[in-house]
């Protein structure tokens, strides 16, 4: 007899064990360190000689996705001279850094608005700065710190946030361990169950901070006095969820 709680597991089949070497890769172990992005979006406006600079900061998933926005703030703002931004998207080997001067003067304003990204240390984050020229020549100088200024502000009044990349997996445990396997869990940061699923033994799918994988494993082996090795199996689906 079989029943279910918090969602039962669907699609379960022949499963592949987790060990400490699934973390060992650079790429992925480089993925799996917690990263700031931006929960909400912000604007400012700066005037300077003039000239009025308008910033954007928000959340982006893909490049793709950024351009859109960027294509988005162009038709709004069809009559500004300039519209400039930068972008910082992923983590590790594959993240992608973009700046457009859109006209500007070379590296005089997608630069140092990539560096406000950079020293941030922001991920998964546009900012796009409309300008509309006020007669007066500000100069290389001038429009990089203008520029900077404006994405700062924008920055400012966004709202960023830590995010924490998880990998799921499924803890298969006996009736007679269940109560000490929660208990364990209860007190253990950076875990969530998300699923349960009753048979003749307990299957538990697990959400887990990468980071913080090992020494769950370690806490589980010891608990259940084996090695870790039998302890995790790989879900079918994808490693961080959604």
């Amino acid at each position: 007899m079989t029943g279910s709680q918090g969602g039962a597991i669907e699609g379960v089949t022949e499963q592949k064990r987790i060990g400490r070497w699934i973390m060992a890769g650079g790429e992925v172990e480089n993925d799996a360190q917690p990263y700031w992005t931006l929960e909400r979006a912000g604007e400012s406006e700066l005037i300077v000689e003039r000239s009025r600079f308008i910033g954007f900061a928000g959340p982006v998933s893909a490049e793709d996705e950024a351009l859109v926005r960027v294509d988005a703030l162009r038709r709004q703002f069809h009559d500004a001279r300039h519209v400039c931004y930068a972008m910082r998207i992923g983590r590790g080997i594959e993240q992608i850094e973009r700046g457009a001067d859109d006209g500007e003067p070379s590296r005089s304003a997608g630069f140092p608005m990539l560096q406000v990204l950079q020293g941030r240390e922001l991920c998964d984050t546009l900012v796009v700065v409309v300008r509309y020229f006020g007669g007066i020549k500000l100069g290389v100088g001038g429009l990089a710190r203008a520029y900077r200024e404006a994405a700062r502000m924008a920055l400012d009044a966004a709202v960023a946030v830590e995010r924490f990349p998880e990998v799921e997996a499924d803890l298969v445990i006996p009736y007679s361990v269940q109560a000490q396997v929660e208990h364990l869990f209860d007190g253990q940061q950076g875990v969530r169950v998300i699923a349960m699923q009753y048979g003749a033994e307990v299957r538990m799918r697990l959400a887990i901070r990468c980071v913080e994988l090992e020494m769950v494993e370690d806490r589980l082996a010891a608990l259940l006095q084996r090695g870790s090795d039998d302890v995790f199996d790989m879900p079918a689906a994808g490693n961080e969820p959604d």
